[in-house]
């Protein structure tokens, strides 16, 4: 959208002042300007994600539904996770999900939900902590939960945290559009994205969508 062009070019531009500084091989990646270019390409990849679902609404006609199998998507979530995982240094689980369950719905935008929260819940469960992905069947609905051990939500969270450029905490790694992402992708297909404590330190984020046999 044409909105949020100024966002992307302010992204590049700084991704590309970065880079020229490490290029001229008198700064370590590790430092500073590392972590400005670091930023900046999270900020931009934030940035096309958000603009590519509202083109494909609205312009694509909408969400392009199938069926689909729980299991194998559970699946593909989980491989990117390990690798987030190791790089957060904590660990991730997912639990084994019935064969039989299956989703009807755009395969693509709820793969980027679940990664949006997958990335969020990364970010803020504590150091040496877990993350884990359940996906399971409750009546004709299928849910699927992202927890981590972030220390309780803030109480802000209902009001502000689904709304874009929105952060929490003292991360500020990228634009805060992951969970509006998620929530958008899901309101797309007539689903809900709701959060909750679990036992104080757990927060959990369930997608709740349409059940197909």
């Amino acid at each position: 959208p044409g909105h949020m062009a100024p966002e992307h070019r302010n992204a590049l531009s700084t991704a590309n002042l970065a880079l020229r500084d490490l290029e001229a091989g008198t700064l370590p990646v590790a430092g500073a300007t590392g972590t400005v270019l670091k930023r900046s390409l999270t900020m931009l990849g934030g940035l096309i994600e958000r603009a590519l679902s509202e083109v494909r609404y609205t312009v694509g006609g909408g969400p392009k539904h199938a069926i689909f199998s729980l299991a194998a998507f559970i699946a593909e979530a989980k491989a990117g996770a390990d690798l987030a995982a190791h790089a957060q240094g904590c660990t991730f689980v997912a639990a084994d999900v019935d064969p039989l369950l299956g989703i009807y719905a755009d395969r693509d935008l709820i793969m980027a939900a679940v990664s949006n929260l997958l990335e969020n819940a990364f970010k803020f469960t504590h150091p040496h902590t877990q993350v884990s992905l359940n996906a399971y069947a409750l009546q004709e609905r299928i849910l699927i939960d992202v927890s981590d051990h972030c220390g309780g939500l803030p109480a802000t969270l209902t009001s502000t945290a689904y709304a874009p450029f929105a952060q929490h905490g003292s991360h500020r790694t990228d634009l805060g559009l992951g969970l509006y992402i998620a929530r958008q992708n899901v309101e797309y297909q007539d689903g809900t994205l709701r959060a909750r404590d679990v036992r104080g330190p757990t927060c959990v984020f369930t997608l709740n969508l349409q059940r197909h046999a």
